[in-house]
């Protein structure tokens, strides 16, 4: 297609993107990490991590198709020093062979927009930081030559998200490919969301309309 700013990339990826860290957001603080689930949702998180698993293998293929651009890049979007794993990950994760140890904090929450925009505006009033600028330590998976885990380990917000130059860099079949595939991560993360909800005995609206009106 050769354009990151079409309203296809809005519909499909951006707003897509959003959606599913709204979605990070509300599973983060539902259950904490030592809680007991039924037997039922336990079969469920492991049927959900191995489709899981699956697509986030395909994007990882679909990726070293793109001209190496996150290989160039070599992970200016992971300079950033926090734990790109969210409870959505965690839990997936729990019944498997690569569980996670932790999902951070157990109030660790997920700014929204908003909260970014505020934070920026308290940095760039009371501080004399740049308050744009990144934390230049990354994560602690950003090797030399970009991420050292394999895409079915790394966590899912890695996988959705892509940059301008990353979607300039597809075709029109590889977007609706990709497309695709980011499309069935949020689905995956809802469904772990209705779980959490469930166990959690939080009504199974909570959220919801949040999710439509997601920007």
């Amino acid at each position: 297609m050769g354009e990151g700013r079409s309203l296809y990339d809005y519909r499909f990826f951006a707003r897509r993107y959003a959606q599913l860290r709204r979605t990070f957001f509300l599973s983060q603080s539902l259950l904490h990490s030592d809680s007991s689930i039924t037997e039922v949702s336990r079969y469920r998180l492991v049927l959900l991590n191995d489709r899981r698993r699956t697509v986030q293998h395909n994007l990882g293929l679909l990726n070293s198709y793109l001209s190496n651009v996150c290989h160039m890049c070599k992970g200016s979007c992971c300079l950033d020093s926090y734990d790109h794993f969210m409870a959505t990950d965690y839990w997936l994760r729990r019944y498997s062979d690569s569980r996670l140890d932790s999902f951070g904090t157990e109030d660790k929450k997920i700014m929204s927009n908003c909260q970014i925009f505020f934070d920026r505006i308290h940095r760039l009033v009371f501080s004399n930081d740049n308050p744009f600028k990144r934390d230049g330590n990354g994560c602690q998976f950003l090797g030399a030559e970009g991420c050292i885990l394999d895409a079915p380990d790394r966590s899912i917000r890695c996988l959705a998200f892509t940059c301008r130059k990353l979607r300039e860099s597809m075709t029109v079949e590889q977007k609706k490919h990709y497309a695709v595939l980011i499309k069935n991560l949020y689905s995956i993360s809802h469904e772990v969301l209705d779980i959490l909800k469930k166990e959690a005995k939080v009504h199974s609206l909570y959220g919801e309309f949040s999710l439509i009106i997601t920007l």
